[in-house]
């Protein structure tokens, strides 16, 4: 059972269902994460408790799960498998009900060796908007004698991340038996608790999840076997943007849009930008239930968009099948300004030098006969690069059907798709 080892006057316990009896532990300041921490086999021991004190530090209210307790409750159970979920949401609303939170925080789930493989197969059995995450580090599966998870209907729609820490090497197997769709597993030469804690930290600092982008799903049953990624022109989500995500959803294209005026209205870094952009094809490649992606650009959007395909990890990068670059410019900007606006960026970057790294046969580069901004002439010359002008100005005359029908036809023949 978990023991009072940190306890404070203002921790509480609260019945978690299959979750059995839990304590919370308030953060220290403001509540800016809920997480559900699970222990290891050995129950809650110093380990857990060091990452709680951690994560109670920075502002992350911990609700402390002891993995004995837990098994014990789940062997009680007379169905063959137990869905944890349920619990875990229920004990979430009940415990920021309790702690009088504004806001309601989706939780993050996290835990450490059995506890880490807990957490994961807990994750996959989540629906959308259910988990801001999962964590695991050193994960490990349960004993033979345990009473399993039930497995998922479909793939779960929550990030998770697995660390091996100084202490042990990561269980691929149990990456593959969660079903869960996560970054690289990644070593780190920090104890177990800080490894838990920092990276959780990290995550609640840099606020990660598309929530917090200002994205516009339009969602589609995919009939290609591919999803667009499309990022809007300075001018924000409108018109041309809006109307060729709009078309592309209407042929079967899943396809997401993000606002470059609201996500550029302070200065982003490319960096910063691209794994944005990784963590947006992640969570939609899983949520649209596609393996391939289009990735569109307009103006600002497509003027961006070769350097952040350059930073992108390689696994993303491999899932692109596509650029459509429509109206590309010569420089780049990494912030909507009213310079900008004036045509007076005093951060542009050239464009050509970043297309340069990428394979020609990625490009489509659509431009207006009339648009003396474009840069798409200028790589007619280039082997592979497919560049298709039309009749118009930098909006294209407002002929966005024939502009997303392009963008269409090029799929087809770069993803064997038949738009």
């Amino acid at each position: 059972m978990m023991g009072a080892q940190g306890a404070r006057a203002e921790d509480m316990t609260v019945d978690g269902g299959l979750l059995g009896q839990v304590r919370v532990l308030p953060a220290a300041a403001d509540v800016r994460a809920v997480a559900l921490l699970i222990s290891d086999r050995q129950g809650w021991d110093a380990t857990a408790q060091a990452a709680a004190d951690r994560l109670t530090a920075q502002g992350i209210a911990v609700i402390a799960v002891d993995l004995p307790t837990v098994l014990a409750r789940t062997a009680k159970e007379q169905d063959a498998c137990v869905s944890p979920q349920w619990a875990a949401q229920d004990l979430s609303h009940e415990v920021q009900r309790r702690l009088s939170l504004s806001t309601y925080h989706l939780p993050w789930i996290a835990g450490i060796g059995q506890g880490g493989g807990f957490a994961l197969a807990l994750a996959q059995q989540a629906r959308a908007a259910t988990f801001a995450g999962v964590i695991a580090v050193d994960s490990a599966p349960l004993a033979a004698g345990d009473k399993p998870l039930c497995p998922a209907g479909a793939v779960a729609d929550v990030p998770g991340i697995a660390l091996s820490s100084q202490r042990r090497t990561f269980n691929d197997a149990v990456q593959a038996r969660a079903g869960m769709t996560t970054v690289a597993p990644a070593k780190v030469s920090l104890p177990p608790a800080v490894a838990l804690a920092s990276r959780l930290t990290g995550l609640v600092d840099a606020g990660k999840g598309v929530e917090d982008l200002p994205l516009v799903e339009l969602p589609a049953k995919p009939a290609h076997g591919v999803m667009a990624i499309v990022y809007s022109g300075d001018g924000g989500w409108r018109d041309l943007d809006k109307d060729v995500a709009e078309y592309l959803q209407a042929e079967g294209v899943p396809t997401v849009g993000l606002d470059m005026l609201r996500y550029f209205w302070t200065r982003r870094s490319p960096e910063d930008s691209a794994a944005d952009l990784a963590m947006i094809i992640e969570t939609y490649r899983r949520r649209f239930g596609v393996d391939k992606v289009v990735l569109v650009g307009y103006s600002f959007g497509a003027d961006i968009m070769p350097t952040l395909y350059n930073l992108l990890p390689e696994a993303d990068r491999a899932a692109v099948v596509q650029l459509s670059l429509l109206g590309l410019s010569e420089e780049a900007s990494w912030e909507v300004s009213v310079g900008e606006f004036l045509g007076d960026s005093t951060d542009a970057v050239p464009t050509l030098p970043e297309l340069e790294k990428i394979k020609p046969g990625l490009i489509q580069c659509i431009d207006g006969n009339e648009d003396d901004d474009a840069i798409c002439k200028e790589l007619h010359d280039k082997e592979g690069v497919e560049v298709v002008t039309i009749d118009g100005g930098h909006h294209f005359d407002g002929d966005y059907d024939h502009l997303a029908q392009i963008v269409l036809d090029g799929v087809a023949r770069r993803a064997d798709a038949k738009p």
